[in-house]
C-alpha cells in the first residue's frame, strides 16, 4: 500500500493525481511477445488466449496508453 511507502497516493479522490488502469474484464486476446514494450521477450504464455486485459493508463491525469498503443 502507498500509506506503508509514505506516499500520497493510492486514493481516488478529488484533487489526488489520477494514476490509474483501467481493465476490459471480457476482452480476449492473444500474447505475442513481439509486441512487449520490455526488451524481455521471454514469456511460457506466448500465443495463449486470455481473457482480461488493461484498455487504457492514466498517470497523473494524462492518458498515456489507450487500446494498446503508448501515446506519451
Amino acid at each position: 500500500k502507498a500509506e506503508i511507502l509514505g506516499l500520497d497516493a493510492g486514493v481516488i479522490a478529488v484533487g489526488k493525481a489520477a494514476d490509474l488502469t483501467i481493465l476490459d474484464l471480457h476482452k480476449e486476446w492473444v500474447v505475442d511477445s513481439g509486441t512487449f514494450y520490455s526488451k524481455g521477450k521471454s514469456t511460457p504464455f506466448d500465443d495463449m488466449i486470455l481473457k482480461g486485459k488493461a484498455v487504457a493508463t492514466i498517470v497523473d491525469g494524462e492518458i498515456v496508453m489507450k487500446d494498446g498503443e503508448v501515446l506519451r
